[in-house]
């Protein structure tokens, strides 16, 4: 999470994993890994395994739009910085996350920072489970900053933030989290134990996203990951500009509602 040396306030934040290892294992990444935090801290982390390279007769098997199997690990929540002996120590603690069931409670998630010299590469250590083994194992992870940008047809940039919730939400078990930091959007919603996540990017004005039927593809912005196979709202924030803290997002596909909690431009 960046912070303002000024201020000390806190700010929002993109950042790409470069790799990460086990124990004295060798550093390796077969994910694409990417956090959006908001300035109160509210994150979305998803974790897509990156697609090997097809063969051409997997061209015409299961659309990769919607294969779950990609999945390597997505969760959401809210994040706590403090500082030890002079360590910059965080805690998340998750929401929602696809390793756990509705009403589970997901292990302790933590770890130490440590900025490289260069100021874009950041170093975490801490231990958690490794799905490989099921044990807990000392991990280091290498963090790379990515700078927010604006849109073509936005003055700012913008950070939202948008959750599921209330009696009909839970009456599904139904939770999720929507976030946009500059020309990053994801989205992660669970109901029961289905997942359904999408990162859209936006690229440039005239780009324009394949994958969606040519009358509503949305300028600019094109969709990277799609797993599971629900409608998810991303395209609300597309207009960060028009969106209103306190607004409520309903339709036809979907029984619960998506409340924006969170905005913010600099």
């Amino acid at each position: 999470m960046s912070e303002d040396a000024a201020s000390g306030q806190q700010l929002a934040d993109i950042s790409k994993r470069v790799w990460i290892r086990w124990g004295d294992g060798e550093p390796f990444e077969n994910t694409s890994t990417l956090v959006l935090t908001a300035p109160s801290q509210t994150f979305i982390d998803i974790r897509v395994l990156k697609l090997p390279l097809p063969r051409a007769s997997d061209l015409n098997h299961v659309d990769s739009a919607i294969d779950i199997s990609r999945l390597d690990w997505a969760f959401a929540g809210v994040a706590a910085t403090e500082y030890r002996d002079g360590i910059c120590h965080k805690t998340w603690t998750h929401h929602v996350d696809s390793r756990y069931a509705y009403g589970d409670k997901p292990p302790l998630d933590e770890g130490d920072m440590f900025p490289e010299p260069d100021g874009v590469l950041c170093r975490e250590k801490g231990r958690m489970v490794n799905p490989d083994t099921g044990r807990i194992s000392h991990y280091e992870e290498m963090w790379e900053s990515v700078e927010a940008q604006a849109t073509s047809t936005e003055s700012c940039k913008y950070c939202l933030v948008a959750s599921v919730g209330g009696p009909v939400a839970e009456a599904h078990r139904a939770r999720g989290m929507l976030i946009r930091v500059g020309h990053f959007v994801q989205c992660l919603l669970i109901v029961g134990d289905e997942v359904n996540i999408e990162r859209w990017e936006y690229a440039s004005a005239e780009a324009t996203d394949t994958h969606q039927p040519s009358g509503v593809r949305p300028a600019g912005w094109v969709r990277s990951v799609k797993l599971g196979p629900r409608f998810l709202p991303c395209s609300w924030f597309f207009r960060a500009a028009e969106c209103r803290e306190g607004e409520t997002l309903e339709d036809e596909t979907q029984l619960w509602t998506w409340t924006l909690a969170e905005k913010a431009s600099w």
